[in-house]
Parts: structure tokens; C-alpha cells; sequence
């Protein structure tokens, strides 16, 4: 894939980082809703099984992964059923394996504290 650079200005730059900042806070706002959580990490996936593993009808299963392919947190294979994770899939979940792991350690250092 060829990228072509092209030349911003400053304005434009702001505007991107502003719209990369609400876009970023979306994605957290979204994917830590805890059925969308747990679609994201069952993906890929089909629908058919996402609405077994949920135990939800169609509809709602549709709903949330509408709003997950809004902001970009999957990408849908219409007609087939298939879901799949994109990289911001991947990034999210792996900065919230890396989070659980910190808030632990310090949980840790926390309950130690208090026990001396």
C-alpha cells in the first residue's frame, strides 16, 4: 500500500488530534461495556454463535455490534455472518490485558501494606 504525504497545516492537525481524542474515548466508553467487551473477545466470530455465547436474540446482538463497527472496534462480512477484530480491536484489548495487570500489582502492594 502506497501512502501519500500530503501537507497539513496546523489547523488541520488540530483538528485531527481532537478528532482522534474523542474517537479514542468512544472506543473505551464502548468497548468496556461488558457485552461489547465480551464480543470483542470472542472475535473472529459469526453472529449465530456470538448469539449463543451471549444468550441474546438477533436483534440485540446486531445493536452492539453496530456500535462496535461505528467506532471501528470491528468489521463485519455482511451476508456471511462472519465478525472480525481490527486493529484497534487488538490494541484495545491488549491495553486493557496490560491495565488488569497494573491495577493487580498495585491491589498487591495495597493489601500488603495493610496487613503490616
Amino acid at each position: 500500500m502506497k501512502i501519500e504525504v500530503i501537507n497539513m497545516t496546523e489547523s488541520d492537525l488540530e483538528i485531527i488530534n481532537k478528532l482522534s481524542s474523542v474517537l479514542a474515548r468512544n472506543v473505551f466508553r464502548a468497548g468496556g461495556r461488558e457485552v461489547n467487551f465480551l464480543i470483542l473477545q470472542e472475535l473472529p466470530a459469526n453472529v449465530k454463535d456470538l448469539m449463543k455465547i451471549l444468550n441474546l436474540t438477533k436483534v440485540p446482538v446486531n445493536s452492539h455490534l453496530n456500535e462496535l463497527e461505528k467506532i471501528g472496534l470491528l468489521i463485519r462480512q455482511r451476508g456471511t455472518g462472519e465478525v472480525f477484530p481490527t486493529e484497534i480491536t487488538k490494541c484495545f484489548l491488549e491495553m486493557h490485558e496490560n491495565m488488569k495487570k497494573m491495577v493487580g500489582k498495585n491491589m498487591v502492594c495495597i493489601f500488603s501494606k495493610s496487613i503490616k
